[in-house]
């Protein structure tokens, strides 16, 4: 079970100021569903896999699964083992993963088990180069 009231202070101390209200109400209305799910972002979806392929290869995995399991009503805890692992192994790869998406990755994981993801291969930023002007 989901400790709500250390779910909804990691994510308004996630959220942008001025968006926790607006994130709240965004979750509320998805929980309250019939057939609850999430959509996550197909980058944060590969890479938990990813690495729980690479626990599975090294026999370690196991461990992992213990270690959250015991932390299992300190919702904080299990966020900060879970973005630790994900962050060491994306430093691993060519292209580490930006922070969100490992915040992202990390909130999947701990979260597979007690409700459906499902993942978006929308496009979530995009470079545009050569513009005139300034632009932000």
């Amino acid at each position: 079970m989901l400790a709500t009231s250390g779910l909804a202070k990691t994510a308004a101390r996630l959220a942008a100021p001025g968006l926790a209200a607006e994130a709240g109400a965004y979750l509320a209305e998805i929980l309250r569903a019939p057939q609850t799910r999430f959509v996550v972002s197909a980058e944060a979806a590969k890479l938990r896999e990813r690495l729980q392929q690479r626990l599975d290869l090294d026999g370690t995995r196991r461990d992992l699964d213990e270690e959250l399991s015991g932390l299992s009503h300190q919702l904080p805890a299990q966020h900060g083992v879970a973005l630790a692992w994900l962050t060491a192994f994306g430093r691993t790869l060519d292209v580490p993963p930006p922070e969100p998406v490992l915040h992202e990755a990390a909130a999947l994981w701990l979260s597979e088990t007690v409700i459906n993801h499902e993942a978006s291969a929308a496009l979530l930023q995009a470079e545009v180069t050569e513009l005139l002007g300034q632009h932000p």
